[in-house]
């Protein structure tokens, strides 16, 4: 599934699919200042790769997709990445910020 998916579809991905990873981008400021998903009661970690490490600046993660690849991902699995604005995204999105990042993975074969 490539798109936007509410949190309730998120939840159910995570839950039923062992392949589905949450991968939270958002800035370490935002980690630090509103916290970080929980995802202990089902035996998952949050991996957390920012895409703009620095809030305010137009640059985004040079090493993004390394960084995935770092935390033991690949295409074969279900990443759903948690973006800022209270959406989550199962593989890609449709403009914007959002937009750069869904062309970057595609480019490197991530979706």
């Amino acid at each position: 599934m490539v798109g936007i998916v509410s949190p309730r579809e998120a939840w159910q991905a995570l839950i039923e699919d062992e392949k589905a990873h949450l991968c939270d981008v958002r800035t370490e400021y935002e980690w630090d200042t509103i916290g970080v998903p929980d995802l202990s009661s089902i035996g998952k970690d949050v991996i957390l790769i920012p895409w703009q490490p620095h809030p305010g600046r137009p640059h985004v993660n040079p090493n993004f997709v390394e960084d995935l690849g770092d935390a033991g991902l690949s295409p074969e699995h279900h990443i759903i990445f948690y973006l800022p604005h209270r959406r989550a995204l199962a593989g890609g999105c449709p403009g914007g910020a959002g937009g750069r990042f869904s062309a970057r993975l595609q480019r490197s074969g991530w979706i």
